[in-house]
C-alpha cells in the first residue's frame, strides 16, 4: 500500500522557527541600538581640537598657520602649568594630616599661574588675530563663541523632553517655613 505523504510541518518545530525568527529580530534591534547608540555618544571635543577645526574653516595661509600654532602653543604649554599645580593641590589634600601650610602656597602658584596663563593667552591671541583678514576675524570669533552641540543620549534627553519632565525627584517642593516675629 503506497500513500502519498506530505511533510507537514508539526506545531513544535513551528513554534521553534518562529521563536528562532524573534531571537534573531531582537538581536539585531539590540546590535543596531549599540552601534546607534556608540555612533552618537563620540568623546568630547577637546579645546585643541576644536581650535583646530576652527583654523581649518578659516583656511589660514602660512603665516597665520604659524601665528595660529604659537597661539595653541602657548596655550597648552600654559594649561599644563595650570594642571600640574591642580594636581599637587590635590595630593595634599589627599594626604591624610592636611598640612595649611603647604596648601597655601600651592594656592598661591596656581592663582599666579592662572595670571600668567590669561597673560600670555591674551599676547598671543592679539598676535594671531592681528594675521586675520578681517573677515577671518570675525568668523573665528563666531565660531569661538558658538557652543558645540552636545551629542549623546543627555542631549536626546534634553532636546525631546520638555524641562517639567526632567525635574530631579530628590528637590524638596514644599514650602520653606516662614519665620514669625
Amino acid at each position: 500500500m503506497s500513500e502519498a505523504t506530505t511533510v507537514t510541518p508539526q506545531p513544535r518545530q513551528r513554534w521553534l522557527v518562529i521563536l528562532l525568527t524573534v531571537s534573531l529580530a531582537l538581536n539585531l534591534f539590540f546590535v543596531a541600538g549599540v552601534a546607534g547608540t556608540a555612533i552618537m555618544v563620540s568623546s568630547p571635543v577637546t579645546p585643541h581640537e576644536r581650535f583646530e577645526q576652527i583654523a581649518a574653516q578659516l583656511q589660514l595661509e602660512q603665516d597665520q598657520r604659524k601665528a595660529f600654532d604659537a597661539f595653541t602653543a602657548t596655550m597648552r604649554q600654559n594649561e599644563k602649568a595650570l594642571r600640574d599645580t591642580t594636581q599637587h593641590i590635590w595630593g595634599e589634600l589627599e594626604q591624610p594630616n592636611l598640612d595649611q601650610a603647604r596648601i597655601g602656597p600651592l594656592l598661591n602658584q596656581t592663582a599666579e599661574n592662572r595670571a600668567d596663563y590669561q597673560k600670555a593667552y591674551a599676547a598671543s591671541l592679539k598676535h594671531f588675530m592681528m594675521t586675520l583678514t578681517p573677515q577671518q576675524r570675525t568668523r573665528f570669533i563666531q565660531l569661538t563663541r558658538a557652543v558645540p552641540e552636545r551629542r549623546g543620549p543627555a542631549h536626546i534627553v534634553r532636546k525631546f523632553l520638555p524641562l517639567s519632565h526632567r525635574t530631579n525627584a530628590t528637590t524638596n517642593t514644599s514650602a520653606a517655613p516662614t519665620a514669625t516675629k
